[in-house]
């Protein structure tokens, strides 16, 4: 497993989109018909054409392709009843063309990032979108008049969608300053495939590893999952180190290894080591008592494996068995946790787990387990979706998350 270079990436399937674009058509996100008339200017001076349209739209679907920059091919069929006519100077209208006909477009959607008032977000820009084709299947329409119907078509399929949607985010913000992280500085985006299906890569670098992403690196790595985000272990380390220089990291603790301000135990240093299956803390700390001041050394491992539909946490190997410093450990990966979940995740698709807060850390200090969803509503279409982490795979090189999307 490898971030190619990069921070971290997030990989979302063909088929996640697809299953999106399907449920907000189910909801009626997406327009299902439309009824009208058009009107065009001829070739023919003093000549009008006028068409009548009744237009069924069926569900899009999207292709994840390699262009010159990744993009979204995007493909509508419809069936359609046409009357078509053309208006004279004089006012006297002649029926050309009134029949039933089938037609499909497609067009692409290209892939980028922009930055906004500091942070960074990949979208999908819709503002370029054209018709790539649009097709008139089985229809017995004149080939003369078929230019003001593809013309028709792609004025209803295609220019509407462009204009009402314009850029859309595909993913919230990832620069979140409250969290340490530093600025973002290269992104990159590429589709990539296996045998077991294709997903779109979106990969981001901070500041002290700018020029290290390779992004004809990026591989898929979803195992058929709807997606998966692969965190560089350095990154997390260097996030972790910039936040106890900014003092975002407690150092008072008490005797039960629960932060508190006035506690006797003080942290003075610590570091993270992460390898297969293991992540490794040693700690400095400074234990205050009425006999005088003792400086403590001690390290042990912390083990997180999936079980059941939840992750498994395990602290072991811990070289004091005292419970202050067994939690003073276990507050250690709780900081670990939360700018894996809590800034790279959510900086990537919004807020992924449960609050951050006193119950989660008495989870990980006792040994338990971590159901790591998330739910909640697509702004604006009434639909709930929740996600599920499935799985983690922790190696030298990075930890590796994958899971499943739900929309109803």
């Amino acid at each position: 497993m490898s971030t190619a270079g990069f921070d971290s990436a997030l990989f979302l399937s063909e088929d996640l989109f697809n299953e999106t674009i399907q449920s907000l058509y189910d909801a009626d996100y997406f327009p299902h018909y439309f009824t009208g008339t058009f009107e065009s200017g001829g070739s023919i001076p003093g000549v009008v054409f006028f068409a009548k349209y009744e237009i069924t739209i069926n569900s899009p679907s999207v292709e994840l392709i390699n262009t010159r920059n990744p993009a979204l091919r995007v493909s509508i069929s419809s069936s359609a009843k046409l009357e078509l006519y053309y208006v004279l100077a004089n006012g006297d209208k002649h029926k050309i063309v009134d029949t039933d006909v089938s037609a499909s477009a497609s067009g692409d959607i290209s892939l980028g990032s922009e930055n906004q008032d500091g942070k960074t977000f990949f979208v999908a820009d819709f503002s370029g979108l054209s018709a790539l084709s649009i097709v008139l299947d089985g229809s017995p329409i004149p080939e003369k008049y078929r230019e003001i119907i593809r013309r028709l078509l792609e004025r209803l399929l295609v220019v509407g969608c462009r204009d009402k949607i314009g850029k859309l985010p595909i993913s919230t913000a990832i620069r979140r300053g409250g969290l340490g992280m530093w600025p973002v500085t290269e992104t990159a985006i590429r589709v990539v495939s296996d045998t077991k299906g294709k997903a779109l890569a979106l990969a981001f670098t901070t500041e002290p590893n700018t020029g290290n992403g390779d992004a004809s690196r990026l591989e898929y790595m979803l195992e058929g999952r709807d997606f998966g985000v692969s965190v560089n272990t350095s990154f997390l380390v260097q996030t972790l180190d910039l936040q106890w220089r900014r003092g975002q990291i407690p150092t008072r603790f008490g005797t039960n290894g629960k932060p508190d301000t006035t506690g006797a135990v003080r942290l003075k240093a610590f570091s993270v080591n992460i390898n297969s299956g293991a992540i490794n803390v040693s700690a400095n700390a400074l234990l205050e008592t009425d006999l005088g001041n003792q400086e403590v050394w001690m390290h042990g491992a912390i083990e997180v494996s999936y079980k059941e539909g939840a992750f498994e946490v395990k602290i072991r190997d811990v070289s004091i068995e005292l419970p202050w410093a067994v939690h003073l450990l276990g507050f250690i990966l709780f900081r670990l946790y939360y700018v894996l979940i809590a800034g790279v995740l959510a900086g990537f698709a919004g807020k992924l787990v449960e609050d951050v807060s006193e119950p989660l850390l008495e989870r990980i200090l006792n040994g338990g387990e971590l159901e790591l969803f998330y739910r909640g509503e697509i702004p604006g279409t009434g639909l709930t979706v929740q996600v599920v982490l499935a799985e983690m795979a922790i190696t030298e090189d990075g930890i590796l998350i994958v899971g499943d999307v739900e929309i109803q």
